[in-house]
């Protein structure tokens, strides 16, 4: 989320289309303090951020991807970072 960061100013830069899966949304919700306070932006700076962000993704449905989770696991070395429905 911090502007000044490597990460934004590359997801900035790099001419390509981003997919998530519509849960990241409920995770920027969740982790919206940590994200405020790592990122030194007040909160108006961060709805805008996030608006930013969100307008440079494509979200798609876990129905689209669910038959890739298996393989994810496979080459993703922590499991938390595959999406996983119980």
């Amino acid at each position: 989320m911090n502007p000044n960061s490597t990460n934004s100013f590359l997801f900035e830069k790099i001419d390509s289309e981003f997919f998530a899966p519509y849960f990241i949304i409920d995770e920027f919700e969740r982790y919206q303090e940590e994200c405020l306070r790592k990122s030194n932006l007040n909160n108006a700076e961060f709805q805008e951020r996030k608006q930013l962000i969100f307008s440079k993704i494509n979200f798609i449905k876990f129905e689209n991807f669910k038959n890739l989770v298996k393989l994810a696991k496979e080459f993703c070395p922590d499991e938390n970072d595959v999406f996983i429905l119980h």
